[in-house]
């Protein structure tokens, strides 16, 4: 089950690296957001072994400077200076 504030944390991630963009001077860029649940069951001999669950995502970055792309990504939107950053190196370096 997906929790209630899930679409919130991913709407205020990508504003996040968006504002990171901005201050790097990203010619332009766009953000991809993703957000997965699920749970599990191992079962061995007819039993219950292990019961599981949780979630995983995160966020993509593809930068746009002087006619090149660069791409990165991340799991927390904290990283987004670094990201961004690194996107615009793969950009620069890109033929």
């Amino acid at each position: 089950m997906i929790p209630d504030d899930a679409v919130d944390r991913l709407l205020e991630g990508c504003q996040t690296i968006a504002k990171q963009c901005e201050a790097q001077n990203i010619q332009g860029w766009e953000i991809v957001a993703s957000q997965g649940y699920g749970r599990s069951l191992d079962i061995e001999a007819g039993r219950i072994s292990l019961a599981s669950g949780g979630g995983e995502g995160g966020f993509g970055v593809r930068v746009l400077q002087d006619g090149r792309y660069g791409y990165a990504h991340l799991v927390d939107p904290s990283g987004a200076e670094h990201a961004v950053s690194e996107a615009c190196s793969i950009a620069n370096a890109s033929p």
